[in-house]
């Protein structure tokens, strides 16, 4: 658009020297600054469209790196797995036994994912493996070795084999 007004007033300009105006006559004058200012105009026009050209393009790289960290800091795997989630509960009549089989097999995923720490018995001094998500100031483990129920405290200094210690409560079942 900036170019065809730049052509515009380049043609009005060729007409008017064309035309003979007389630049001594105060009409020639008028006309000739009025065909100034459009010129004026017409490049302040183009350096505005340039820059507005300029800052768009400066925009969407940033949106294209704003969504790459996006895909880093939310992992998008996680989130498709919510939406199917949410997909599958949208419309009760389609829950079946098949999406119970499911979330068996979810559950039995998170497992693999569990985090064993080691631990020293107070009685026998054996190093033993107990769950992380098992540790509280509140339970007690029963300690491989002795049989003590024990408050296991995580130790991370040692390179051996170490056996797993479970709740206590599981013991008296």
């Amino acid at each position: 658009m900036a170019n065809q007004l730049s052509d515009k007033v380049s043609y009005i300009r060729g007409l008017m020297e064309g035309m003979k105006f007389d630049t001594d006559s105060d009409e020639g004058r008028l006309l000739g600054k009025i065909v100034e200012a459009l010129g004026d105009m017409a490049q302040a026009i183009e350096a505005v469209s340039e820059a507005q050209d300029e800052l768009s393009e400066f925009v969407d790289n940033i949106d294209e790196d704003l969504s790459e960290i996006e895909e880093v800091l939310f992992d998008d795997e996680d989130d498709d797995e919510d939406e199917d989630d949410y997909d599958d509960l949208d419309d009760e009549d389609d829950f079946d036994e098949d999406d119970e089989d499911d979330e068996d097999e979810d559950e039995d995923d998170d497992t693999d994912t569990d985090i064993y720490v080691e631990c020293v018995c107070p009685q026998c001094k054996m190093t033993f493996a107990v769950l992380e998500s098992e540790l509280s100031p509140d339970a007690l483990h029963v300690c491989p070795e002795c049989g003590a129920k024990v408050h296991a405290v995580p130790t991370y200094e040692t390179d051996h084999e170490i056996s797993v210690a479970h709740l206590a409560e599981d013991e008296d079942e």
